[in-house]
């Protein structure tokens, strides 16, 4: 497993905010069921368990913003006031449907902006 690394390559600190979308036949919930998966994200500094993950860490296909507690392992890394040229290590735990409809290769994306803190 290898972390997404976001990098704040402005000149100001950014606050990250975070959804995920899909164009196939699954579609995303904020557990999983019938073609519907869920996915959560967070940022930490080593490879979180999966028991690490929390609720207000679960995407949805509208933007959230970061905090220290949001989409945060444990507050210690987060892309909440994230410094220029600092990165952060983006952690995904994706739990798939519990059954589906289709054997077809199915697309999901993760979608990442950057504001003002």
């Amino acid at each position: 497993t290898e972390a997404v690394i976001v990098i704040n390559n402005g000149n100001v600190k950014e606050t990250y905010s975070i959804k995920c979308s899909s164009s196939s036949r699954w579609s995303l919930g904020s557990s999983p069921g019938a073609d519907t998966f869920s996915i959560q994200s967070a940022f930490h500094s080593s490879e979180p368990t999966a028991g690490n993950f929390e609720n207000q860490d679960i995407l949805t296909d509208a933007l959230q913003q970061c905090t220290t507690a949001v989409f945060s392992i444990d507050g210690t890394h987060n892309g909440k006031e994230v410094p220029v040229n600092a990165q952060r290590k983006l952690w995904l735990s994706l739990k798939t449907p519990l059954s589906t409809s289709t054997t077809a290769q199915q697309e999901m994306s993760i979608t990442i902006t950057a504001g003002s803190p």
